[in-house]
């Protein structure tokens, strides 16, 4: 493998197995692959995992340290938020970039990067 880019997707991802294993895939790049970035992108339903209120976001809630620490990038759909009327507030990680997921994925598809879709 080597120093890759990654683009790991969260689309109908609103339960916690589908979020668990996207995570575990992400820090496994990031930490054992030596994946030069690794990013996740919260997209539709999964949206509702990020949104502290939510008992499913208790997944991300217990990994959050394990997800900054490998240095992965966590995104969040501005789109999908308004959608399921979730504001910035209450994002779990509220720090996250907020830009249009198809953007994202179009742009890292652009670049070359592998995306992944979960």
């Amino acid at each position: 493998m080597g120093s890759e880019d990654y683009l790991i997707t969260l689309i109908s991802g609103n339960d916690s197995t589908r979020v668990d294993e996207a995570t575990i895939v992400a820090t496994g790049l990031a930490e054992k692959m030596g994946a030069t970035s690794v990013t996740l992108l919260f997209i539709g339903s999964s949206i509702e995992t990020l949104n502290k209120y939510d008992p499913r976001s208790l997944i991300i809630s217990t990994k959050i340290e394990e997800l900054k620490k490998a240095k992965i990038k966590i995104m969040a759909c501005p789109v999908a938020m308004e959608y399921y009327h979730i504001t910035e507030s209450d994002l779990l990680y509220y720090d996250c970039d907020k830009i249009p997921g198809g953007k994202v994925i179009a742009d890292a598809n652009k670049a070359g990067h592998t995306i992944l879709t979960f």
